[in-house]
């Protein structure tokens, strides 16, 4: 089961990676999405050890939905990337 999951979902996974090319984009690309706070990677972890990323929709203030996907992408890379260094999947 897990196996055809994975098989729907990894195709899916590099087209995104390919339109949005995460890992280019910088927080200067990003940072004006950030100002309202609508989401970010919380400070602390969950209590397996695992990144949170907050999400406010109640703050959602984006005129673009380009730029609101690429700021997710970017928060979600990062959450990503801070659970790698700690050695969790």
């Amino acid at each position: 089961m897990h196996l055809i999951i994975h098989a729907l979902i990894f195709p899916m996974a590099n087209i995104r990676r390919l339109e949005y090319k995460p890992h280019l984009t910088r927080w200067d690309d990003v940072s004006c999405e950030a100002g309202s706070g609508k989401h970010f990677v919380y400070p602390s972890r969950d209590k397996l050890g695992r990144p949170i990323v907050m999400m406010r929709p109640r703050l959602e203030d984006t005129k673009t939905h380009e730029s609101q996907i690429r700021f997710l992408i970017y928060d979600l890379e990062m959450a990503s990337t801070m659970a790698d260094r700690e050695g969790e999947l």
